[in-house]
């Protein structure tokens, strides 16, 4: 088996690379089973990573394919959104004129998705979509699981129902088979093909385009009954039958095709010998190929109508469905209005509102602008007033000097002339006490004349230091004043 190479692995931090950046030597393994990767760039042959050791009993098969359709449906899952192509009517066979677009490109976007889920029909003819399960087999188990397909992606609605199955073309196409399972799910139905060599981004652009995806199934399509009168020829949109997409059935080979290119074969080689073997061998060829056309025509009879009625079943819940759906949608609609309606009050609201904030707000800068200027003439009116205090402060501080200075200098005259008093009585005290000591005869009648001055002299003395007590007073209360002065300006 020759070694399968892929373009993409994890690096040492998990984080997906190319091999275009890539180094020898570097720390890969591989994005499906985990093993290591050997970068392989050199000068003959496409660079490319290879397993390290080849598990000769299950080697890895991950592929450039492998990697795309993982990816693509990674990506789908994720983004749960892609374009789906325009709608044409089928036209009948036969028919080159002209075939009416019934729909144009849109954007389905799903509530959910998911990747490979088994979908089937059971004996109620009911829609099952569930998860793989290990060791389940992968077929219809005695009938229970009719119809079984498994899509590579799943889109759902906000109520869990499928509303796209979308089939990822890397390598091999869908084959007629599980086409033929999937439009009986009545379930609308797209292909994607992803070219080689597309990296992640260029991917996930296919999904916003509808150059490489067509329908498989469409129920619009289905529904529709196409005659070559229809009005709608005229539409916008319409275009040639020959412009359409191919056919699916034109994908694969039928067993009637491969029946007929051997036969086709057989002729050939019996052409070539021309011996009776050959035709006898023909004939019995010809003889099992007859017995197993009829067998499988009544096989193929068999299920077309089980197919068909377990389908009607289908299309019938699918039709329910898009019904309740449809009525679902008016309600929505109706009540997109009333919200409509409430959101045009709530503007209309909205604007009186702002009406009224900025008349409050004009009112509110008129209100500061007049407290601005009556603070301002109270500030002015303030520092007037203050000036005015300061220079009345200061005249009065100079008044007060002046009649500090006055009582100063009048008490100080007084002090300074009762002192001479007091020194001139004292200098004729000491006389008449020379006097006195001279004349002892008469010591006691000057005695009581002495003791009557000196009791008069002292009532002089205790007068004066009365003054002077109250000159301190005075002086105390001059610096009050000054203090008080000091402390207003």
């Amino acid at each position: 088996m020759a070694a399968v190479q892929c373009d993409y692995a994890f690096d040492a931090q998990g984080q997906e690379v190319h091999i275009s950046a890539a180094v020898r030597g570097g720390s890969y393994r591989c994005q499906h089973c985990n093993k290591p990767l050997v970068a392989k760039r050199g000068e003959i042959n496409e660079d490319h990573f290879a397993h390290k050791v080849v598990d000769t009993v299950r080697p890895c098969t991950f592929s450039n394919e492998s990697y795309r359709h993982a990816k693509a449906k990674q990506l789908l899952v994720a983004r749960l959104r892609v374009m789906v192509p325009a709608v044409y009517a089928a036209p009948p066979e036969g028919y080159v004129g002209k075939v009416p677009r019934l729909a144009l490109p849109q954007e389905v976007v799903a509530a959910s998705a998911v990747r490979e889920r088994n979908i089937y029909v059971t004996e109620d003819a009911e829609l099952i979509v569930e998860p793989r399960v290990p060791g389940v087999p992968f077929d219809e188990q005695d009938g229970r699981r009719r119809l079984l397909a498994r899509p590579d992606v799943v889109f759902f609605d906000e109520e869990g129902y499928p509303v796209l199955l979308i089939e990822i073309h890397a390598e091999h196409r869908c084959g007629e088979e599980k086409i033929a399972r999937l439009q009986q799910y009545g379930v609308d139905t797209i292909e994607i093909t992803i070219p080689r060599n597309f990296d992640a981004s260029a991917i996930e652009a296919l999904f916003d385009v509808t150059r490489n995806t067509i329908w498989l199934y469409n129920g619009q399509r289905a529904a529709f009954h196409f005659t070559p009168s229809d009005s709608l020829l005229s539409g916008e949109g319409s275009i040639s039958a020959a412009e359409l997409p191919g056919t699916i059935s034109d994908r694969s080979e039928t067993l009637k095709c491969r029946l007929n290119r051997l036969e086709g074969a057989l002729f050939a080689v019996r052409g070539l010998l021309g011996t009776a073997d050959v035709e006898q061998e023909n004939a019995r060829y010809r003889e099992h190929a007859q017995r197993g056309q009829e067998y499988i025509a009544e096989l193929r009879a068999k299920r077309s109508e089980r197919d068909t009625r377990l389908g009607k079943g289908i299309r019938a819940r699918v039709e329910q469905e898009r019904n309740r759906l449809a009525d679902r949608r008016a309600e929505l609609a109706d009540a997109e209005e009333e919200l409509q309606g409430r959101i045009r009050k709530l503007s209309a609201a909205e604007g009186r509102l702002d009406r009224q904030i900025t008349a409050g707000e004009q009112q509110i800068t008129g209100v500061l602008s007049y407290l601005k200027r009556r603070a301002k003439r109270l500030s002015e009116a303030v520092f007037s007033r203050r000036s005015s205090l300061r220079i009345q402060l200061a005249d009065r501080e100079r008044s007060l000097e002046r009649v500090r200075e006055r009582e100063y200098s009048r008490q100080r005259i007084e002090l300074d002339r009762e002192e001479s008093e007091l020194d001139k009585e004292a200098k004729r005290l000491d006389a008449e006490e020379a006097e006195l000591a001279a004349e002892a005869p008469g010591l006691g009648t000057a005695e009581a004349t002495a003791q009557r001055d000196a009791g008069r002299r002292i009532s002089d003395l205790t007068e004066t230091k009365r003054k002077a007590l109250l000159f301190e007073g005075y002086y105390q209360e001059l610096q009050k004043l000054e203090s008080t002065a000091g402390a207003a300006g």
